[in-house]
């Protein structure tokens, strides 16, 4: 897989071997999204987590027409949270831009945790990281 030098820049592959990634990278899907695609919503099932490799995604609560919460670029990734609990995804995930997407099933990742264990911490640090943005989002809330 020839991108694979650009999934050292993500958090989720932050200290991996990049063979060990290599091989079940390659087994993933690729997703091209336009402008205005939905990669998520709360109205679809999800079973897989999606790395952001090129572009940039909004990410919308309640209605997505709503403002913005949020703004993934490359090196992140979405459907963390509808991944682990098997629960439909709590906000839209909509490209703002042509945008490249990994499309990572349970079994690559769950052969990505097996082949180095730092893939958890990273999620681990990915998922705390978003709550704490969305509490400081609702602390603001609060004050205002």
């Amino acid at each position: 897989m020839e991108k694979i030098k650009e999934y050292h820049r993500a958090q989720l592959f932050d200290g991996i071997d990049t063979g060990d990634a290599q091989h079940l990278l390659g087994q993933c899907e690729t997703l091209w999204l336009n402008p205005g695609d939905v990669l998520l919503s709360p109205e679809m099932d999800n079973g897989s987590l999606f790395y952001l490799v090129e572009g940039e995604m909004s990410v919308h609560l309640g209605d997505i027409t709503n403002p913005a919460l949020d703004v993934f670029r490359a090196g992140e990734c979405a459907g963390e949270l509808s991944f682990l609990d098997g629960k439909r995804p709590s906000a839209y995930v909509v490209a703002s831009d042509r945008s490249e997407v990994l499309k990572i099933d349970a079994q690559v990742l769950t052969g990505l945790v097996q082949s180095s264990h730092r893939v958890a911490i990273n999620l681990i640090h990915i998922l705390t990281s978003r709550m704490r943005f969305g509490l400081g989002k609702l602390s603001d809330t609060y004050e205002n």
